[in-house]
């Protein structure tokens, strides 16, 4: 389930990078932010794509242990470690490219913004925008380490290692 889900997410997120530009360019800070995502583009593909692999190794591990077979139990814990590490570069990435957006949207409210009439653009001040993309960022870390964390705990629960132990 959790490898099928992970799957999903992952083609949504490169669909997502086209899907955005509309609303992008519709934003005062737009041309900046459009012009910093299509930059990104290339990398975020690659991200997605690999998350994909790893949710279908996800997928994979999990359907060898609803069968128990041996070797889904080394596939799961290699599966943690590397969920691990992408969790990590994935949260550092996304860090990465919320800055220039933060950078546009000061530089917009900086300059009095392009709302109606004159008036400064509507919305979040650029500190705000900052508190949300950490809070936001510390969740999805969390989130993301959940599965695998808890996937290497329970494998390394002496009465697992002795229930998987006469796996074939």
């Amino acid at each position: 389930m959790f490898g099928v889900l992970g799957i999903l997410v992952a083609i949504f997120g490169i669909a997502s990078l086209f899907l955005m530009e509309g609303f992008i360019e519709s934003a005062p800070q737009g041309e900046q932010m459009l012009a910093d995502m299509k930059k990104q583009r290339p990398i975020t593909i690659v991200m997605s794509l690999v998350a994909a692999a790893v949710s279908a190794w996800l997928l994979t591990s999990g359907i060898g242990m609803a069968k128990r077979r041996a070797w889904s139990v080394p596939s799961l814990r290699w599966w943690s470690i590397a969920k691990i590490v992408l969790a990590l570069i994935s949260v550092g990435w996304s860090f990465y490219t919320q800055q220039g957006q933060l950078d546009a949207a000061r530089q917009a409210q900086a300059s009095g913004g392009s709302g109606a009439g004159g008036a400064p653009a509507a919305g979040p001040s650029a500190a705000m925008i900052g508190v949300m993309t950490t809070v936001t960022l510390a969740f999805t870390l969390l989130w993301s380490l959940a599965l695998p964390v808890f996937s290497l705990i329970w494998l390394s629960r002496p009465k697992v290692k002795a229930e998987t132990a006469g796996w074939r």
